[in-house]
């Protein structure tokens, strides 16, 4: 029984990488967002260290040092949510499918 029910999703899963779930015109509408909203993030650390640049080596230090934490919590979330993005998708297939 289980063996069937994973040959089954080996042959779905099959099924669906041959056919693109975006095309070429809908990944180049979301590529610019994309761009701008990941040079914004990365601009937060260059505008902290400019505005602390002049308190001396230490502010900037520690700035630098918050500011990959935060770069660290981003990239965290950015991936948690492209998970559960996926997830979605996954049962919304299914549920489609039954």
């Amino acid at each position: 029984m289980l063996k069937f029910v994973i040959q089954k999703d080996c042959a779905e899963m099959r099924i669906n990488m041959e056919q693109p779930i975006f095309t070429r015109e809908d990944l180049k509408k979301l590529i610019i967002p994309l761009i701008i909203e990941q040079m914004l993030a990365l601009s937060i650390g260059l505008f902290d260290t400019l505005m602390v640049s002049s308190c001396g080596e230490a502010s900037v230090s520690g700035v630098s040092l918050v500011d990959s934490i935060s770069v660290l919590l981003i990239q965290i979330l950015s991936a948690l949510a492209s998970i559960s993005v996926k997830r979605c998708r996954r049962k919304q297939n299914f549920l489609r499918d039954s």
